[in-house]
């Protein structure tokens, strides 16, 4: 991602990528927090009421601010957690800072002894807030080493951070079904939406993505990342084609016959390439470290010219189509990549 105005500071460098990040659902409510926010499950429900009733009534005076709390003669109040127990302390805090609002109410305002000590874990904090609410932001983010987060989330907010996303379903056109497209996208607060531009070799249009189609975003996946990196020292030694989306993906590890795919394949050849989701019907590896693929696209019909391909893999080549276009590397699709997957799978085979 890069800026588009202003200087990022610490946690704005040019990202390009990071491990995934399994974010909890925002629980709650407030002025930052995205409309529909999630429903707890039974099982947090009860966690809730349990750290809810433990704390309530251990909220004594501290500072001078009085919580309304009563305790038992012995027990330890706020006070003694605050100066003696802070791993407690930051669990309470973690739990209780769903958004900005709540981190603001609970750590900043609450009192000035609890305002210091959550600023040891403010980062961490602030981070989790960030994944929460932008998934595949944090993921591409985190990549470039992002530590100022309360920066990062005011930048997003106000749509200054754009990142280089995937994104699937494009459009929602049959002619993108089973494919994750890459885009500049930056987020627009009123419109509780993604800003998409698709990069591409012609004009296309824009595309917003509600923020409750978040599932359509993602970050490069990650068994790629390393693998799309440049081979050059600096960006200016490296040419469009060595890079991230543009390079092709070598090798053949994690193949197997029966499993579902990702293929690299774009129709202009200078556009960058968009992953397709297919299965993995044969693998003849060559003596030259290639190997010959047939991939199958289930979501044809298999009397359709697109039902099936063959394709050569495993080095740096960008090849020609037999469906027209240029094919790129193959790779392996994970368990959770394939449950993604089948969101977006036609409910009707796709004709053309």
């Amino acid at each position: 991602p890069t800026p588009r105005s202003g200087d990022m500071g610490a946690g704005g460098s040019s990202a390009s990528m990071a491990p995934l990040f399994t974010a909890r659902p925002v629980k709650a409510k407030g002025p930052f927090a995205p409309p529909g926010h999630c429903r707890w499950s039974p099982h947090e429900a009860r966690v809730a009421r349990t750290r809810c009733n433990w704390v309530r009534p251990r909220l004594g005076d501290i500072d001078g601010a009085d919580f309304g709390g009563t305790r038992a003669p012995g027990e330890p109040g706020l006070l003694t957690i605050v100066e003696c127990h802070q791993p407690l302390l930051f669990e309470v805090a973690a739990f209780l800072s769903g958004t900005p609002n709540d981190y603001v109410k609970c750590c900043a305002l609450s009192s000035p002894t609890v305002a210091a000590q959550c600023q040891l874990v403010a980062p961490t904090l602030w981070e989790r807030m960030y994944a929460e609410r932008w998934p595949a932001f944090h993921a591409c983010m985190r990549e470039q080493g992002a530590q100022d987060w309360h920066s990062l989330y005011k930048s997003t907010l106000s749509g200054d951070l754009v990142c280089t996303l995937e994104v699937f379903d494009r459009e929602k056109k049959l002619g993108f079904a089973m494919a994750a497209m890459v885009a500049q996208l930056h987020y627009e607060a009123k419109l509780n939406s993604y800003y998409a531009k698709y990069l591409s070799a012609s004009t296309v249009q824009p595309e917003l993505v509600p923020a409750s189609e978040e599932h359509r975003l993602r970050f490069c996946p990650p068994s790629a990342r390393n693998l799309l990196r440049s081979d050059k020292d600096t960006p200016d030694e490296a040419c469009e084609s060595d890079v991230y989306p543009y390079k092709v993906l070598e090798g053949l590890e994690g193949l197997e016959v029966g499993k579902g795919v990702e293929l690299q394949w774009k129709m202009q050849y200078a556009s960058p390439f968009g992953w397709w989701y297919g299965h993995l019907e044969s693998l003849r590896k060559l003596d030259d470290g290639t190997a010959a693929a047939t991939v199958i696209f289930r979501h044809f019909p298999e009397t359709s010219r697109w039902y099936r391909l063959e394709v050569t893999v495993g080095d740096s080549q960008m090849r020609g189509c037999s469906f027209g276009g240029y094919t790129g590397g193959l790779r392996p699709v994970e368990k959770e990549e394939d449950e993604l997957w089948m969101r977006f799978f036609p409910q009707e085979p796709v004709v053309f």
